[in-house]
């Protein structure tokens, strides 16, 4: 895929794909999994194998965080957003999915850099971890008209958001 296209989509439900991929991440891991997808939640348009892509980096982060085990759950739901509530995207209707982890979770002063290219927590041995995985995830979710957002809750852990229109009209401003 080269920067700046967008990627050919097609309208599909996207629970059963971030529980698969999820599932898959997880696989051999000491992690609960929890899934609180609603079976109702709206297709949106999607180039699955991508999206796919951008789940696994999310989840294999999460397993990562909690090499002790702990519980990994994913939410899903419709949120409406106001013009400006998640710059840059748009006014309207977006599936909004929350990854939550159990791990240590992202000093504040790493929050801003962890979607950048190259950034790592993590090492490797003597090499650190490369820090492609969440950049390529907010890519991927970008070229998908959407947003990707991650917090440190007071309770611990991390929370990343994956936005995604659900109107064909909701975009990136």
């Amino acid at each position: 895929m080269l920067a700046g296209t967008r990627p050919v989509l097609a309208r599909a439900a996207i629970a059963p794909i971030v529980e698969r991929v999820v599932r898959d991440a997880m696989a051999g891991s000491a992690l609960r999994l929890q899934f609180r997808l609603p079976d109702d939640l709206p297709e949106v348009q999607i180039h699955g194998a991508l999206l796919e892509r951008a789940f696994g980096e999310i989840a294999r982060n999460a397993r990562d965080a909690m090499p002790e085990g702990g519980a990994f759950v994913v939410t899903g739901g419709v949120r409406l957003l106001s013009e400006g509530a998640v710059p840059p995207l748009a006014a309207g209707r977006y599936v909004e999915l929350a990854f939550q982890d159990e791990g240590r979770g992202i000093a504040p002063e790493l929050l801003p850099k962890i979607f950048d290219p190259y950034f790592s927590t993590k090492e490797r041995g003597a090499v650190k971890g490369m820090g492609l995985g969440l950049a390529l995830c907010l890519a991927i979710v970008h070229q998908h008209r959407g947003q990707v957002t991650a917090e440190s809750p007071s309770s611990g852990g991390a929370l990343l958001r994956v936005l995604l229109p659900i109107d064909a009209r909701a975009s990136q401003g």
